[in-house]
């Protein structure tokens, strides 16, 4: 029967680790290759291929299942899995990419919003409500000529 384990979460200590190593490899691997090493197409090989290599193990990182707290009372130290030093806390990946571009929609209503809130920080509509009110309840009258475009 095959061994499958569950990944686990990784703590700071141990990515920092683990770039270390990916560090030293990419020197040895850099070292032994001598003269090739100067090839752009085998610089860029060597990176993707390491950069591969991180991907997956914070894949995995990802993949783990977390603690009900997501390792909130390991890190300010209550429970008894508590670290004891930072290094010991598991170290969060990634956020997911979000869309940070402004649609010029946006703003040109927040223009339109703003000419709003200046009418009605001056008190235009409230005038314009009570002139209404007026003209409805027959005590304001408005004609035709010049009086009207006074108004």
């Amino acid at each position: 029967m095959k061994d499958v384990r569950r990944p686990t979460m990784r703590t700071q200590r141990q990515f920092q680790q683990v770039f270390e190593q990916m560090a030293l490899a990419r020197e040895r691997v850099v070292e032994e290759a001598g003269e090739i090493a100067r090839d752009p197409a085998f610089v860029d090989a060597l990176n993707r291929k390491f950069d591969a290599m991180m991907e997956t193990l914070v894949a995995e990182d990802i993949s783990a299942p977390p603690p009900p707290d997501t390792g909130f009372s390991n890190l300010i130290g209550i429970g008894s899995d508590a670290a004891k030093t930072l290094g010991d806390t598991r170290i969060p990946q990634r956020v997911d990419q979000y869309d940070e571009a402004v649609a010029s929609e946006r703003i040109l209503a927040v223009g339109d919003l703003y000419y709003i809130y200046q009418h009605e920080k001056i008190g235009v509509f409230r005038v314009m409500r009570k002139l209404k009110e007026l003209f409805e309840a027959g005590t304001l009258r408005l004609s035709q000529g010049a009086g009207a475009f006074g108004l």
